[in-house]
């Protein structure tokens, strides 16, 4: 059996979305989201406010570049590194301007790039007064749940919060976790097709769901899916579609986790993905 790896201890940073229009993309996180729009290049765009970033390039519809995940250290950065050229996964270089330059990235099984570094200092003023939420967490669909979920945990070192089988024992559905903390901060959905599902954005609490669901509704943005609560993570959420389909999801109140606990066990089911009973009925 392969030596398990050191638990990841890592956040997520940014992301970078593919969109055929990506200046016309920016222009709804700007609206959505209160993120400054920044235009990096003549196809790349930066949309930023506190806590949350993406990067916006030129690309096919409902793609995603990648998803680059922060270390603290340059040792952790280091020790990841060579836990994943020691398990045979080929690395890449740095696919992103806002980490430095011992960064990596590397692709899972489906083809999914992650990248991995130490953010650079940023030097751009922040929006003020705008409502808070962070960049919390990114979720794939796969058609091979396991594979994938088991390049996560044994090779790069993520750690399962909680597992979610079909009545044949599939695993259909899967949450990780940073060592502690955030109960997940990357999950794997079952899909007929390797995909993008969506990310996330974390706020405070009840309150803050209405205010960011308020001030969607003020500018013309429809909530496409909650209010309603998840199952594994416990965390409320409203979700909204942008122009070019892809899920964004306002969470809240997310469940924090011991380094220690073990992973949870779920059968598959509606409450899974919201206790409260709406289904999200488009994909």
């Amino acid at each position: 059996m392969a030596e398990k790896p050191p638990r990841l201890r890592a956040r997520l940073d940014h992301i970078a979305l593919n969109s055929p229009d990506p200046g016309a993309l920016a222009e709804f996180y700007r609206l959505a989201l209160d993120m400054e729009p920044k235009k990096l290049g003549d196809d790349l765009w930066l949309c930023h406010a506190p806590r949350r970033r993406i990067l916006i390039a030129k690309g096919g519809v409902k793609t995603l570049a990648f998803g680059a995940y922060a270390v603290e250290t340059t040792d952790l950065l280091a020790a990841l590194r060579h836990q994943a050229m020691h398990a045979g996964v080929p690395l890449e270089a740095l696919p992103t301007p806002l980490f430095g330059g011992d960064g990596f990235a590397v692709k899972d099984p489906d083809g999914n790039r992650i990248a991995f570094g130490i953010p650079t200092a940023g030097g751009e003023p922040e929006p003020a007064d705008v409502l808070p939420a962070r960049l919390q967490h990114l979720v794939f669909g796969s058609d091979q749940v396991q594979q994938v979920a088991d390049f996560y945990e044994q090779v790069l070192g993520f750690t399962v919060s909680d597992r979610v089988f079909d009545k044949s024992g599939r695993l259909t559905n899967c949450f990780f976790r940073a060592d502690r903390g955030d109960h997940h901060i990357l999950a794997i959905f079952p899909s007929s097709q390797k995909k993008l599902d969506h990310h996330c954005y974390e706020s405070i609490d009840w309150g803050l769901i209405r205010d960011w669901s308020d001030q969607l509704s003020s500018r013309n943005i429809p909530i496409a899916w909650g209010p309603g609560r998840h199952g594994p993570g416990a965390n409320l959420f409203v979700m909204v579609r942008d122009p070019d389909g892809n899920w964004v999801e306002i969470s809240a109140e997310l469940e924090q986790v011991d380094a220690e606990r073990p992973a949870g066990v779920w059968q598959h089911g509606p409450e899974v993905a919201n206790r409260w009973g709406q289904p999200r009925l488009t994909v």
